[in-house]
C-alpha cells in the first residue's frame, strides 16, 4: 500500500499534477517539528497573543508564494540553504514590519 502509495506520488509529480505535501519519515522528525514549535511559542509569547488568524494567513501566503515562486525557477533554489535563508529573511521581514517578534 504505502509502495504504491509512493509510485502515485511520484506519477503524479512527474504529470505536472500538484505535490503532496511530504511527510515524516520518521516519528522523530514530526517530534521535533513539534518541539520545535513549542519552544518558538514560548519564546515569543507575543507572537501568539496576537491576531493569530490574520498572521497565519500573511505567513502562509509568504511562504506559499516562495514555494512557488522557487519552484517555477524564479528564485534561486541551487541548495537548500539558499532557500531556507530566503524563507528565513522573508518571515523575518514580515515580523519585523508588524513589531511581532523583536525585541
Amino acid at each position: 500500500s504505502s509502495r504504491r502509495s509512493r509510485r502515485s506520488v511520484t506519477a503524479s509529480s512527474q504529470s505536472g499534477s500538484p505535490r503532496r505535501t511530504r511527510r515524516p519519515r520518521r516519528q522523530g522528525e514530526l517530534a521535533r517539528a513539534a518541539v520545535a514549535y513549542v519552544q518558538f511559542a514560548l519564546e515569543r509569547p507575543g507572537l501568539f497573543r496576537t491576531d493569530v488568524d490574520a498572521l497565519a494567513t500573511a505567513i502562509w501566503a509568504v511562504v506559499h508564494g516562495l514555494a512557488f515562486l522557487h519552484l517555477d525557477g524564479k528564485l534561486d533554489a541551487s541548495t537548500p540553504s539558499v532557500v531556507a535563508d530566503r524563507v528565513q529573511a522573508a518571515i523575518h521581514a514580515l515580523l519585523s514590519a508588524t513589531n511581532i517578534g523583536t525585541p
